[in-house]
């Protein structure tokens, strides 16, 4: 399903040299991965989910675009909040995928100080050119990101987060760790504890969350009480 939306995205930008470079190979893998599908399916093996899955994803080619040129855009952003779209002009400066959804930040000339905002592509009703540049963007999304996990940054500080899982939960958390920065502590018959350095965001507090029990919070004490109060909820 990845490397679909990879595919389909390269095949939009054919024209830039950098792509160019890559057409035939890109073709190919295209041509290939479309007849695997196709027979995969036809044998009821496996099923894949289609690109048009990704609302927003038809705004892709322009917000790049926009970058690029470090042009100004104007959207009309429907955000859960609100009843209205709210009208924005943003310095787009990346694009992000999380989740199945994709992600446009970009500072808001509408907000007090130009607060860089994090904009889902799939609640975007409608985007303009504007013809207006900014200068040369300051912005590092890998500093940007470091320490979250998911799109959610806040401006605090990340913290040091200890995790203790069942051990075999705890194997599938040294197969695919939750952060970069996980580093094992323990790993033994009876448990298998990991550290995060990580910014408490709400994507942290759904990650924990969907292991249920296989997992306790040993600190910071503050997330612990959190994620007690979140397991209390559901019940």
């Amino acid at each position: 399903q990845g490397l679909e939306i990879a595919i389909g995205i390269l095949e939009q930008f054919r024209s830039l040299p950098v792509v160019q470079q890559f057409e035939d190979a890109i073709l190919k893998i295209a041509a290939s991965l479309k007849m695997n599908r196709e027979a995969l399916q036809h044998k009821g093996l496996i099923k894949f989910s289609r690109a048009s899955q990704y609302k927003g994803a038809e705004h892709i080619p322009e917000i790049v675009d926009a970058i690029k040129n470090l042009e100004v855009i104007r959207i009309a952003y429907q955000s859960f909040d609100r009843n209205e779209p709210k009208e924005h002009w943003v310095e787009p400066y990346h694009l992000r995928e999380y989740q199945h959804r994709f992600y446009l930040i970009g500072k808001s000339q509408q907000t007090r100080g130009g607060a860089v905002i994090t904009f889902a592509l799939d609640r975007v009703v409608k985007l303009w050119p504007t013809n207006k540049h900014f200068d040369e963007k300051n912005f590092d999304d890998a500093s940007y990101f470091q320490h979250a996990i998911g799109i959610t940054v806040h401006d605090g500080e990340p913290e040091n987060v200890l995790l203790s899982f069942a051990p075999r939960q705890g194997k599938y958390i040294k197969s695919q760790p939750i952060h970069t920065s996980q580093r094992v502590v323990e790993d033994n018959s009876k448990e298998c504890r990991i550290s995060l350095n990580v910014v408490i965001n709400p994507e942290l507090t759904m990650t924990l969350l969907s292991y249920g029990a296989q997992v306790k919070v040993l600190q910071p004490a503050h997330l612990a009480r959190k994620m007690k109060e979140e397991a209390g909820a559901m019940k």
